[in-house]
């Protein structure tokens, strides 16, 4: 009998968080090439990962208790606030 074990979200969401708690405090010499080995193709993975939240059409999933989508959530945070 399997234990059980977090669900895929959860593990999502907590890998998310550890990328951002990592890229926040991860500091980065403008003066110089900073070659952090661990980001090649990062870019690629990252577009990924996005393009696939829209083809599946995830975006129009509700995220939170006011009923704004995924798609709604992120772009506000790159709509200029007036």
């Amino acid at each position: 009998m399997l234990k059980h074990l977090p669900s895929d979200s959860k593990n999502i969401k907590k890998s998310l968080y550890y990328i951002t708690s990592y890229i926040k405090h991860k500091s980065i010499n403008y003066t110089k090439a900073n070659n952090i080995l661990d980001f090649n193709g990062i870019d690629e993975v990252a577009w990924n990962f996005i393009l696939t939240i829209y083809k599946s059409e995830w975006d129009v999933l509700v995220t939170n208790k006011d009923n704004r989508t995924f798609r709604q959530q992120v772009a506000s945070k790159f709509m200029p606030k007036i």
